[in-house]
């Protein structure tokens, strides 16, 4: 496990773990988009590191991001912050929306899924 300097809690996935993801708004337009897929590279209760084939536009962008941690399924919004392209996919910095219950519940499966990890 990775710790960033400037963040309290960031863990970096050995395998990234599948997440799907739906845009919410452009520009603070209203959208309704399909489903997109993706991986995330890396979590903490502040953001979110994405990679995904789709490409995201360069305007601002909410995003609505779902995965499973330790069978425990996260709803989480999200603003894109910044965009790099990665060979034939796109990493994605995402600032994450999120309350502190459910920040507290991130980093409780954080933390159990890092244990859980160094277990095997």
């Amino acid at each position: 496990m990775r710790y960033k300097r400037d963040e309290p809690f960031r863990y970096t996935f050995g395998i990234p773990i599948p997440a799907s993801f739906k845009i919410l708004k452009i520009e603070n337009k209203m959208i309704d988009s399909s489903k997109g897929e993706a991986k995330i590279i890396d979590v903490s209760p502040e953001g979110a590191k994405l990679n995904s084939e789709l490409e995201l536009p360069s305007k601002p962008v909410q995003i609505t991001i779902t995965f499973k941690l330790n069978g425990k399924e996260f709803n989480v919004i999200g603003n894109v912050m910044w965009k790099k392209p990665v060979g034939v996919t796109f990493d994605y910095g995402i600032q994450l929306e999120i309350d502190e219950d459910h920040r507290r519940e991130l980093i409780e499966h954080l933390k159990l899924f890092s244990k859980n990890a160094m277990d095997k």
